[in-house]
């Protein structure tokens, strides 16, 4: 998904998630709508059903390397998602 149509997102339908670390969190902050789950601990949160399918899933990270990765485990699991290309370092 490109920056332009991220900033044309309406808040609540979808569901936005920083898959950033903690500490990078710290350094720069997540969009405000976005829900943080680091990457390291999502295939567990996927398992426990802790995310859910009602909404499309749009991850963010820093350089959008990690959400690229991340696009498989979420289509495997039958989740819709897409990715903020560049990542937020380009917001």
């Amino acid at each position: 998904m490109t920056k332009e149509n991220f900033l044309k997102l309406v808040p609540g339908s979808v569901l936005i998630v920083d898959i950033r670390e903690d500490n990078e969190v710290l350094s720069l902050s997540s969009p405000a709508e976005a829900s943080h789950i680091p990457m390291q601990t999502f295939a567990e949160q996927i398992q426990k059903e802790l995310i859910p399918k009602d909404k499309k899933i749009i991850t963010v990270c820093y350089s959008g390397a990690r959400c690229r990765a991340l696009q498989n485990l979420l289509a495997n699991f039958g989740y819709e998602s897409d990715y903020l290309e560049g990542g937020i370092a380009r917001l």
